[in-house]
């Protein structure tokens, strides 16, 4: 065969396939996480669930916002979970809304706890509807709203009144809101009612904890006529002995009933009942006790079988949700694992089979779903379901290990939708380390997380307890994340710690509040214990927040305090190793205000937070000092940052990275993030856009020199990523010098080729390595030239490096044509996927098992369905296909027999 050979001249540009400009986004890292808050969902509970006609969902609670962004106690979802931005209701509802009734012309009744009227009816895009017109409405709250079908409203709660008038816990509206005078419940109920059903003959079944209506006992049960009046043909005997949450009518005409009770008429039925059309118990349905703890929603479906929601514990362990046959028997198939961790609150039925729940849950199953979650028919989680990616909740610390793996802490509560108490483990990728697990994991906030020469991890923060042992504000962990008992603090610290280093002999400084081991800052011994060589005698009147370890032992602090041991010192000060106060380090009149502190290779300290002054020396929040504690006048900033900064992180070759929310530097717009350098001037190379949309509160620098940041945003310069992502950092300019890369490029199986930098140049002292999958990828070689021999096309990437910070990146395609008769049986885990990113399409080469159909399919990040193909294997070689997709991320799902293969393809 003949063998073809390509020499590729470039000019290595920083922006070439995502090598980009310091400060940009590194797409490859978690790239599946769409950001903006998508996956947060409410972020309070919600009790209310209503579904369209056209599949949207309308939900109703105690939320202020959906997926983070403001909506007040009412949001309309499209059907995969998304928020509906065409509904914005601006009804000023100030408190959570209990009900939700859709009329057919598409308005909206909600009835709640809110003030004054405690009803409304929207239009369908939630504007208020001001044709409906209920007055004073109603004196307290509102549980429940039905709809009759001449458009009248009957209304059940706690009330007493609505509009002036009595109507003691049940009323009937006309279609404007105005009182129903000719529903008259007498003296209505002496307690709350919670449910309403209506009968197709318009009588009317109502629940709640009332023991009588209109004077005639009746517990927690009766039925109405369409007056209002008292039906005396239902006979529920001496009814439910405790409360009746909800009822649902069967096709046959029988009644679920649900609550807290634990009889009925009498006759054992624990918090399930089924009744017949005239109020008496149904016999042929039994749960046999089976249910611990009480039903507050229940879903019927149409072969009968009954989805039951609330706050219990249920057969095999699962908590809170369960299916039951039509005879009151527990359905096997229905499987929701451990199920909800908190109650479900209200529960519907979509046309093809799906459940939708709501309440005052945050997971499910071990994934996190805050207050909703869509399940299949079989009880487990709806993945496509507005799925959470990134951290949830706000990322306080980073730390990264020497394998590049991750170590995240802060208050979030799940990691690419797991669940994950407050910290977590990431691959280089940004993928979850399913190997770390914390179990339950810290009880709070976890402030900082630092790592030990051995793997072993330091936390402390807010927390109380790690996996259920008590641990107060700090613990040690082993590599696997579980709590290390070698590591005893006793009884801790009596406030939090605010900061923590690490000695080269495994003593740990820890610093905070006054009222700490023995005060603002101790030392610790390597299992815990107080070291109590460490004596700082009166030391600091106020809180130290910072504190860096220098070579010879001696410790800078910042912070609140204005002095130390009685010895004035604003805000900074030098301790020696044993803790008393180094008075060779003068920092004159320090500054004005806390501030943090850094110390550069050179013992010079870059010290930065909400200052404008050191030492009677104007300085805007950051400055460097001497090794005496003088300011170092070749550090100029200029005007400095017009607000607070809370992060530095220093380079190796000298540059500073700081954060905050500042919105400029020394005049120039920078928002929250920037680059100095050595000599305090900003550094244009470095370059975040538009920064991120809320705070940054952690960042950590890679060995090559790209940074992690973690915090509250939900995007980076318009890219989503939620409260972590991974910026660029060491490409700061371009190389002007040309270069060639020389060999083989197509090749038979089983064949080396040669590739080598042949021609231009970087400079002397150039370096070159070699990756596959991306720059910064797998590496798989370094030096000028790489031997390699590929089994499957492969594209082979080099970064190349030089002086007076040149660097770039090119790739060249090693394309494998024929298969030899030693090549080793493929698994559909060898797809190459050419190029990726792409620009224009994609190839793939698909290696085959067997003789059967490969079938490819392409979704989008929400999961639809965008591109099929259907190949026989003769077929297969370099499948071309996303042409047209818009930029964004793509999932590929290669299936061949019981083989399935997941790929990810960025269209640039």
């Amino acid at each position: 065969m003949p063998m073809k050979k390509i020499t590729l001249l470039v000019c290595l540009l920083v922006s070439f396939f995502g090598y980009a400009q310091a400060g940009a986004i590194d797409l490859s890292f978690n790239p599946n996480d769409p950001g903006f808050g998508m996956g947060d969902g409410p972020n309070h509970y919600t009790t209310t669930t209503i579904l369209q006609p056209d599949g949207k969902i309308i939900i109703g609670g105690n939320f202020t916002q959906y997926n983070s962004t403001a909506r007040n106690r009412i949001a309309r979802l499209n059907t995969d979970g998304s928020l509906d931005n065409t509904f914005n209701s601006v009804f000023p509802a100030n408190d959570y809304i209990n009900s939700i009734a859709l009329q057919p012309d598409g308005k909206i009744i909600i009835v709640g706890n809110f003030t004054p009227v405690r009803i409304a009816r929207l239009n369908n895009d939630g504007s208020i509807d001001s044709s409906f017109n209920p007055g004073f409405g109603a004196n307290n709250s509102i549980s429940s709203a039905t709809l009759q079908p001449d458009g009248k409203i009957i209304i059940g709660g706690n009330f007493t009144s609505y509009n002036g008038t009595t109507r003691n816990r049940i009323a009937r509206l006309n279609a404007d809101g105005s009182l129903d005078s000719s529903f008259n419940p007498g003296t209505g109920t002496d307690n709350q009612v919670t449910s309403i059903t209506l009968q197709p003959n318009g009588k009317i079944i109502i629940g709640g904890s009332f023991r009588s209506y209109n004077g005639t006992t009746k517990n927690f049960i009766a039925r109405l006529n369409a007056d209002a009046t008292l039906d005396n043909t239902f006979n529920p005997g001496t009814g439910a002995d405790s409360i009746v949450w909800s009822t649902t009518l069967q096709p046959d005409g029988k009644i679920i009933i649900i609550g807290y009770f634990s009889s009925y008429n009498n006759t054992p039925r624990y918090s399930i009942a089924r009744l017949n059309a005239d109020g008496t118990l149904d016999n042929s349905f039994n749960s046999g006790g089976l249910v611990d703890g009480q039903i507050l929603t229940a879903t019927l479906q149409p072969d009968g079988k009954i989805i039951i929601g609330g706050n219990f514990a249920f057969y095999g362990g699962t908590s809170n949700i369960a299916r039951l046959n039509p005879d009151g028997s527990p359905d096997t198939t229905f499987d929701p694992g451990v199920g909800a961790n908190n109650n479900i609150m209200s529960s519907i039925l979509q046309p093809d089979g799906k459940v939708i729940l709501t309440g005052y849950f945050t997971g499910y199953n071990a994934t996190l779903r805050n207050y909703m979650v869509r399940l299949d028919s079989n009880g487990s989680v709806d993945n496509t379901f507005n799925p959470g990616s990134g951290a949830n909740k706000n990322v306080y610390s980073i730390a990264i290990q020497s394998d590049s793996k991750i170590i995240i802490a802060g208050e979030f509560q799940s990691y690419n939708n797991v669940l994950l108490t407050r910290i977590a483990r990431v691959n280089s990728d940004g993928s979850l380390d399913n190997t770390f697990n914390p179990g339950m994991g810290a009880n709070n906030s976890i402030l900082k997380a630092i790592l030990q020469p051995d793997g072993k991890i330091v936390i402390v923060g807010l927390f109380t307890s790690y996996n259920g042992t008590a641990r107060r504000y700090i613990a040690r962990l082993n590599s696997n994340g579980t709590l290390d008992n070698t590591f005893d603090p006793g009884p801790g610290p009596n406030s939090p710690i605010t900061s923590i280093s690490l000695q080269p002999d495994g003593k740990m400084i820890i610093s905070g509040g006054l009222n700490g081991y023995i005060g603002a800052i101790a030392r610790l011994n390597n299992d815990g214990s107080v070291d109590t060589s460490f004596n700082s005698g009166t030391e600091a009147n106020n809180t130290i927040t910072s504190a860096s370890l220098q070579p010879d032992g001696k410790i800078i602090i910042s912070g609140l305090f204005t002095s130390y041991n009685n010895t004035i010192c604003n805000h900074i000060a030098r301790l020696n190793s044993d803790g008393s106060l180094d008075t060779t380090f003068n920092s004159g009149t320090g500054t004005d205000a806390t501030l943090i502190n850094i110390l550069q290779p050179d013992g010079k300290i870059i010290i930065a937070g909400n200052f404008t002054s050191y030492n009677n020396t104007a300085c805007n929040r950051i400055a460097r000092l001497n090794t005496d504690g003088s300011l170092d006048t070749s550090f100029n900033t200029g005007s400095g940052v017009n607000n607070n900064i809370g992060i530095i992180v220093l380079q190796p070759d000298g540059k500073t990275i700081i954060f905050g929310p500042f919105t400029s530097y020394n005049g120039t717009t920078i928002n929250q993030i920037a680059r100095l350098n050595n000599d305090g001037s900003l550094d244009a190379t470095f370059n975040a856009g538009t920064g991120v949309d809320t705070s940054i509160n952690s960042a950590a620098l890679q060995p090559d020199g790209k940074i992690i940041i973690g915090g509250a945003f939900k995007s980076y310069n318009n890219t989503g990523r939620n409260r972590i992502t991974r910026i660029h950092g060491t490409a700061s300019g371009i190389t002007t010098a040309p270069i060639t890369i020389s060999g083989t490029t197509t090749i038979n199986s089983g064949e080396s080729t040669t590739l080598t930098q042949v021609g231009g140049s970087l400079g002397e002292g150039a370096t070159y390595k070699w990756y596959t999958g991306s720059c910064g990828g797998t590496l798989v070689g370094t030096g000028a030239s790489l031997t390699v021999s590929p089994t499957v096309t492969t594209t082979y990437y080099v970064l190349a490096e030089g002086p007076n910070n040149t660097t770039g990146c090119v790739s060249i395609t090693v394309t494998v044509t024929t298969l030899g008769t030693a090549h080793p049986v493929y698994t559909i885990d060898n797809t190459v996927v050419i190029p990726n990113p792409y620009s224009e399409h994609f190839a793939l080469d698909i290696p085959t098992l067997n003789q059967e159909t490969i079938t490819v399919k392409v979704y989008d990040s929400i999961g639809r369905l965008l591109e099929q193909r259907e190949l026989k294997p003769i077929e297969k070689d370099k499948l071309q296909m996303g042409n047209g997709y818009p930029s964004g991320v793509y999932t590929i799902l290669i299936t061949q027999g019981k083989e399935r293969k997941t790929l990810k393809v960025i269209k640039k």
